[in-house]
């Protein structure tokens, strides 16, 4: 029998927030919770597994059978497997903590929210009561001496240019608290006003140190690079040493086995300060949080396209949807838009199957679905990375959408930025 060795599965996809930058404000989707009928011929599949993740694009708790859902996956596991859920805090109240830990037996929780400051919380997070969420949170870490079985209390945090600033202070929260992990995500922009507040680049680092003392020039740098060249190739005279310095760029990239994406580079030139500012403020909290022995998982800053992994293929997950469709990951859950190297793009959804009309088993083992897979395990050599190609922002074809990129892959992950650990999710 072949399964995942891992499953996240979506109880609910209805949510009693309204966040900013949630996905669930721009999708046009059946709004639903997962039957208890269908959860329970799921559970049947759980009993090879080592982990079941009880998340989606919801908020678990609004599901009025999901502690009935926690139970059965936990009498369908085996003793040394985990349960894990991410939530948004407010409907944990301490009967259902108590049950959840002392009876029931979860192995993590996770409370999704950015900062402990109300007014900032309650902006991003709409629907937010923070004195509950807090209080919750307090209630969950006073009852992990009590729990079932080895439990981890954890936070996860959306980093964008409205959150940054408060980092270093829910780190001490946590450390006060008894938070064993910390999950940092960067913002995932689903629209070109949501792309504003994107604190990372979609380029490798090794070509923002090479040109970012000169991205105050703009783009004179190219402008004058071309008409050098132009005065060369008409006159054999030099006017300028702007193409030798476009060249000097290159060459330097090209030696460490990268390109040099001029036009988002030149985008950050007003956000230089913004960008080492963020650097540091990571590396700050990092120090922070092992003083206090906690595990803070930070995303990348920049996209290094020789380093690409899948979070799912890697942990062999699948996600079981709401619908009992069977996706690949949270990139491709749902039909959406992003905005990502400067342009829009259509995601696809991408489904393998139904557990209401076929065991995961046979989903899972599908040639379709194990193709998938496996040209997955080495993104770096299978997919390109649009991040590094000037095109990418020049509205060419392929990254108009994920069906088919340049290197002929159908469902394409060329732009996914779970991939380059820019965006992270809790598995």
């Amino acid at each position: 029998m072949e399964l995942p060795k891992g499953l996240q599965v979506e109880v609910t996809n209805k949510c009693n927030f309204r966040c900013v930058y949630c996905l669930r404000n721009f999708w046009n989707i059946k709004v639903q919770d997962m039957p208890l009928a269908s959860f329970k011929k799921l559970s049947s599949s759980f009993n090879e597994m080592e982990k079941v993740v009880l998340y989606g694009l919801g908020e678990p708790l609004t599901n009025p059978n999901f502690m009935k859902m926690v139970q059965l996956a936990r009498t369908s596991l085996k003793k040394d497997s985990e349960i894990s859920f991410s939530t948004n805090g407010s409907l944990l109240n301490a009967k259902l903590a108590e049950k959840l830990l002392k009876e029931i037996g979860v192995n993590m929780i996770s409370f999704s929210f950015d900062t402990i400051e109300t007014s900032a919380l309650e902006r991003l997070r709409v629907g937010a009561e923070t004195h509950t969420i807090l209080e919750n949170l307090k209630t969950v870490s006073k009852l992990k001496k009590f729990s079932k079985y080895p439990f981890s209390l954890a936070i996860e945090i959306v980093l964008m240019k409205d959150t940054l600033d408060y980092l270093p202070n829910l780190i001490e929260f946590a450390a006060q608290n008894g938070v064993d992990k910390i999950l940092v995500t960067n913002l995932i922009p689903y629209t070109e006003a949501l792309n504003a507040q994107q604190l990372y680049l979609t380029v490798s680092e090794t070509s923002y140190n090479i040109v970012k003392d000169f991205l105050d020039e703009g783009w004179n740098i190219i402008h004058d690079a071309v008409m050098e060249s132009h005065s060369i190739t008409y006159t054999g005279k030099s006017v300028s040493s702007a193409l030798e310095k476009y060249r000097m760029f290159w060459k330097k990239a090209e030696e460490s086995g990268y390109w040099i994406n001029f036009p988002i580079l030149l985008e950050t030139k007003n956000n230089l300060e913004l960008v080492e500012k963020t650097l540091q403020v990571l590396k700050e909290s990092a120090k922070l949080a092992s003083a206090y022995n906690i595990e803070l998982q930070l995303p990348n800053q920049f996209a290094d396209r020789k380093k690409r992994i899948c979070p799912y293929v890697d942990k062999d997950f699948a996600i079981v949807r709401v619908d009992g469709n069977v996706v690949p990951c949270m990139e491709f859950m749902y039909t959406h838009y992003e905005y990502v190297n400067l342009h829009k793009r259509l995601v696809r959804e991408v489904v393998f199957g139904n557990v209401l009309e076929e065991s995961l088993e046979n989903i899972w083992s599908s040639e379709k679905f194990k193709n998938f897979r496996i040209l997955r395990k080495d993104l770096n050599k299978n997919f390109p990375w649009c991040g590094e190609c000037v095109y990418s922002t020049l509205n060419c074809y392929y990254t108009l959408s994920s069906e088919r990129d340049c290197m002929g892959n159908e469902d394409s992950c060329s732009e996914c930025l779970y991939s380059v650990n820019i965006a992270q999710c809790m598995l």
